[in-house]
């Protein structure tokens, strides 16, 4: 740790020059074998100064339970990445634009890699935990104007939360969080995870939507399941069908141009 608190404040040193990002990766997997016999808060200092370092999907540990932990240190990286909703700036925002760019990067970086859900205890959700994140959440980001982004930032990591044990997916816990929301940014931000998420396929040459189309029928199966008891919730499951037949459609009719092709 001392090393890299070094080479973090002086950035002058021609080590940083000799390091790329697989060498910090292995550097932090090192740390993060030792973590409970280290100090926390300089840990977590580390990860957030080496985030641009780690790439656009750093494992940052400490940093992502820090976020599930404490919904003031949330609503504090959601004002570095997001404006208010009002365009106005914070009154306390005296930072140079240079530093609240670099505070902004890395507040992205660390938000669209967070995958740890307030609630989860590396096991299963905690339903009652989970909503007093909200609870405790909620108010600050209205304080900060920034109430629908922060919300929607939430609904993106409860994509990452675990099934029920009985395989119902999403679970009690983020179902019940979902039905109660007053404002549909959560659900927007779990559609876009959930789409997004999926990352870059590999298809046979004229195979066509036939991927895309099982992930409807299961979404679709999902939607079904929960229909009754979880409206809002299948809703959002309805939705990413509906993108993925989209995303079929438009497979198919690439298929059957490179087919038609062959054929000339």
């Amino acid at each position: 740790m001392n090393v890299l608190e070094r080479l973090a404040t002086d950035t002058a040193d021609p080590e940083l020059d000799a390091l790329r990002q697989y060498d910090y990766e292995s550097l932090f997997e090192v740390l993060e074998t030792h973590r409970s016999s280290l100090d926390a808060t300089r840990l977590g200092r580390l990860e957030w100064q080496f985030l641009p370092a780690l790439g656009y999907s750093p494992s940052v540990p400490v940093l992502f339970e820090e976020l599930a932990k404490d919904p003031k240190f949330f609503v504090e990286v959601i004002s570095t990445v997001y404006r208010r909703h009002d365009g106005e700036e914070d009154a306390e925002n005296m930072q140079e634009p240079a530093n609240r760019e670099t505070m902004a990067m890395n507040g992205y970086r660390l938000l669209e890699a967070w995958d740890v859900p307030p609630g989860f205890d590396g096991n299963a959700m905690d339903a009652k935990a989970l909503a007093t994140w909200l609870e405790e959440a909620t108010p600050l980001l209205h304080e900060r104007d920034r109430y629908r982004s922060g919300l929607h930032q939430f609904g993106q990591v409860l994509a990452s939360s675990p099934a029920d044990p009985d395989g119902t997916w999403p679970g009690t816990a983020v179902r019940e969080v979902i039905e109660a929301a007053e404002t549909d940014a959560i659900a927007s931000g779990l559609f876009l995870a959930i789409v997004n998420g999926r990352g870059v396929t590999t298809r046979a040459l004229g195979e066509g939507g036939e991927q895309e189309r099982k992930l409807v029928e299961k979404y679709s199966d999902l939607a079904q399941k929960l229909q009754d008891g979880s409206p809002k919730t299948a809703r959002i499951l309805r939705k990413v069908a509906k993108s993925y037949q989209s995303d079929a459609r438009r497979e198919d009719l690439e298929a059957e141009s490179f087919l038609s092709g062959m054929d000339d």
